[in-house]
């Protein structure tokens, strides 16, 4: 079997696992090999290798071993960018920052670029440790963004049933049909779900359109936020085809009162 080269990766740590006493399992998501899974030997004794910082969200620099075809990448060292720990200090953070790296874990390729996605990633991560933006508008950018790299960006310029653009459409409310991979209108679903204005949609089309610079420069409904995180929240689990458990988490948290 041919063994693969040592190389240097940044990665941000999506989970990970304790297998034996010592060693760590890692999922890492990085720009130029995707997803990875590292073993970290003596991860949780060895100071000098890994100095304590393989911490869930924190953004490494990862020194890795090559492997033999079969056989798990090991992990040589591993030194800290951004440790973003108000991310597991702060439970709303906390709630957020579970979810993106759930949605990346599950459905992230192994083995395969994704610098996009990684990009993505990190630029919500640091934005929400450092109150860039509040966290509803991240959550926003981050969910309409990567479905837009999975290829299954919601339609919201037009109805999915009758193809007219909703600004053609005077006054009437839209639902959401995630089946069909979008907005629908009044006409076409006379009872849907949840309801959303034409207004509102507007204002999801300009997140998805634009990154952070753009979204720091708006300000946005809360009819937008609300009506965006029920569709997102919908939409995706049902592309993804299976339940999402940290989306649990956040929304427990949102009909507590917790997350402003």
């Amino acid at each position: 079997m041919n063994a693969e080269a040592d190389f240097n990766t940044p990665g941000i740590l999506l989970r990970r696992v304790e297998y034996g006493d010592n060693d760590l399992i890692l999922n890492v998501i990085t720009p130029d090999r995707g997803k990875m899974v590292l073993m970290a030997k003596a991860a949780k004794r060895s100071r000098r290798r890994f100095g304590g910082v393989l911490d869930l969200f924190a953004i490494l620099d990862l020194s890795c071993r090559g492997s033999r075809r079969g056989r798990m990448t090991l992990l040589a060292e591993a030194s800290l960018c951004e440790s973003l720990n108000s991310l597991r200090t702060e439970v709303a953070k906390t709630a957020y920052a579970s979810y993106w790296v759930e949605l990346v874990h599950f459905w992230g390729e192994e083995g395969q670029p994704q610098p996009d996605l990684y990009a993505l990633l990190y630029d919500v991560l640091m934005a929400l440790d450092r109150d860039r933006l509040p966290a509803r508008v991240l959550s926003l950018l981050f969910q309409l963004h990567f479905m837009n790299l999975a290829g299954l960006g919601p339609r919201l310029s037009a109805c999915v049933g009758c193809r007219c653009p909703i600004g053609g459409l005077g006054d009437l409310q839209f639902g959401l049909d995630a089946a069909r991979g979008g907005v629908i209108c009044q006409r076409c679903d006379p009872k849907p779900r949840l309801t959303v204005s034409r207004g509102a949609l507007k204002e999801l089309a300009w997140i998805a359109a634009g990154g952070l610079a753009r979204a720091q420069r708006m300000r946005f409904s809360s009819e937008a936020l609300c009506a965006g995180e029920e569709m997102m929240e919908s939409f995706i689990p049902f592309h993804l085809g299976r339940e999402v458990r940290s989306l649990k988490f956040l929304r427990h948290l949102r009909e507590s009162g917790a997350l402003a």
